[in-house]
């Protein structure tokens, strides 16, 4: 029965690597240790979860939109902290842009969130007006709606759904145009990403920042 359980736990752990997807450029960890510094940008948020039935579709519509908005931001702000916390114990080998300074310099481009998810800059384009060196992009779909603040009482009507599949990309790309790491997953595993996106982002930098160029070995 011992063994069967821990076949069973083999093949699921094999699926979910299956669904991942690592990039790292040959030449990644060589080019990083020229870095000044770093930016992340506010991440691109897409909320699938179906609409409660006593929810009204301009309810629901007004809800998501600004759920999806508050996550981008926390999303950026909470791999911002876990970058930090790496770089207070002298792990990174770049400084991390804060976050304030990075969503203002976007602001005074007038650079929009649409902009982003659009993907209307370059990433070499959001390094010059960033003034940095690099820049992370990140993507998420959930079918679960996280509680970021403005969707935390969203639960209580039924959207905070438990099932369902989401999926993830990042990126870092440099000033010269160059992809030096990505990594993406297919599908999610909704119940293991717990229900804010401080769980999310959790999920994500075990999995997904093992091989992030700016992270000492």
């Amino acid at each position: 029965m011992k063994q069967l359980l821990i076949l069973i736990l083999i093949f699921f752990s094999a699926l979910e690597m299956k669904a991942q997807r690592d990039y790292e450029s040959p030449n990644a960890k060589q080019k990083v240790l020229s870095h000044k510094n770093f930016a992340i940008v506010p991440f691109n948020f897409k909320v699938t979860g179906r609409k409660p039935r006593k929810m009204t579709q301009e309810e629901y519509e007004k809800n998501v939109l600004n759920a999806e908005k508050d996550a981008r931001l926390s999303c950026q702000a909470e791999f911002a902290s876990r970058i930090l916390k790496k770089l207070q114990k002298g792990k990174i080998v770049s400084q991390l842009q804060p976050v304030a300074r990075t969503n203002a310099l976007l602001s005074r481009a007038g650079i929009t969130s649409e902009d982003l998810e659009s993907s209307k800059y370059l990433p070499e384009e959001l390094c010059e007006i960033l003034e940095v060196d690099a820049v992370v992009l990140g993507s998420v779909e959930s079918s679960k709606l996280l509680s970021t603040g403005a969707s935390i009482g969203l639960a209580i009507i039924g959207l905070n759904a438990t099932s369902g599949k989401s999926s993830a990309d990042l990126s870092l790309y440099d000033k010269d145009a160059e992809l030096l790491w990505n990594w993406s997953t297919r599908e999610l595993k909704t119940s293991s990403i717990g229900s804010d996106t401080q769980s999310l982002i959790d999920y994500l930098m075990k999995r997904a920042t093992k091989k992030f160029p700016y992270f000492q070995r």
